[in-house]
């Protein structure tokens, strides 16, 4: 399995390379890890970026990626080009009105992703339990 570590600038990504690592060990998943600058933003600060990430990911196959531009176009062909099964992302719990018109890069590569997404907001240390809901579309749901 291969998944798409998408992550932002630290310390804010620690939270989501935490909760890949755990569930990339588990799959025994090799993984690439994805960092999309924006423009304005120095190559020297996405390349440290990656590799205070990279070390958190002691024991893994690891791979890296700096792409430059739009986050949620930059992540969506990074999936459909390496051929991952999972993205994962972290997202920043936004409310109200911001949360409501502005979206958020989580949100639009949920909707958009030719891959399952998983969404990381504040997991702890440990993985105990995973709740898994479905729902049965019937002719009245639609």
């Amino acid at each position: 399995m291969r998944i798409l570590l998408c992550i932002a600038g630290m310390p804010y990504a620690e939270a989501t390379i935490s909760f890949g690592c755990l569930i990339a060990r588990f799959i025994q998943a090799v993984v690439t890890l994805l960092h999309v600058m924006p423009c304005e933003e120095g190559r020297g600060s996405g390349e440290r970026t990656l590799v205070l990430a990279r070390e958190m990911l002691v024991g893994l196959s690891v791979d890296t990626k700096l792409r430059q531009g739009n986050p949620i176009e930059n992540i969506l062909a990074e999936a459909r080009e390496g051929g991952h099964d999972l993205i994962v992302i972290g997202a920043r719990h936004k409310v109200g009105l911001a949360q409501r018109f502005l979206g958020s890069v989580a949100q639009t590569v949920v909707r958009r992703a030719p891959v399952s997404v998983l969404v990381v907001r504040q997991p702890g240390p440990d993985l105990h339990r995973i709740l898994i809901c479905t729902i049965r579309l019937t002719s009245h749901s639609i």
